[in-house]
C-alpha cells in the first residue's frame, strides 16, 4: 500500500498538549540536537507510541541538562570568594571563562540552527 494513502492518526489532546508544552521550553539553539537525536532514535522505534516516547525522553533529557547547567552556575556564585595574592576574585576569572565558553557555545549552535 502506498504510504501517501495510509489514514494518518492524529495526536491526541494530551499528547498534543505535553509534546506542545516540551516545545515551548526548549531553547531556540536545543532544537537541532533534539531533531538529530530523535532522527537517530527512530530507528529504533517500532509503533507510534515509542516514537512520541522518545521524542518525549529526547526533549526532556535536554532540558533537564540546561536547567542543571543553569543551576551550577548559581550554586557556583553563591560560594565565597577566593582571592590570590594580587586581590583578584578566581572564582569571578573563573565565571568569566565559563560565561565567555557558553555565549561562544550558543553562538555556534545558533549558526549551525540556521544553516
Amino acid at each position: 500500500m502506498d504510504w501517501k494513502l495510509k489514514a494518518k492518526k492524529h495526536l491526541s489532546f494530551k499528547e498534543s498538549s505535553e509534546i506542545e508544552s516540551l516545545c515551548q521550553k526548549l531553547k531556540p539553539y536545543e532544537w537541532k540536537e533534539v531533531i538529530t537525536t530523535w532522527r537517530d532514535r527512530l530507528a529504533e522505534c517500532k509503533n507510534r507510541d515509542e516514537i512520541i516516547t522518545s521524542y518525549r525522553d529526547i526533549a526532556s533529557e535536554i532540558i533537564n541538562a540546561r536547567i542543571e547547567r543553569e543551576l551550577q552556575m548559581i550554586k557556583e556564585a553563591e560560594e565565597p570568594p577566593q582571592v590570590d595574592e594580587g586581590g583578584i576574585t578566581l572564582k569571578i576569572l573563573d565565571r568569566i571563562q565559563d560565561f565567555s565558553k557558553l555565549q561562544q557555545a550558543e553562538i555556534s549552535r545558533s549558526q549551525n540552527y540556521l544553516y
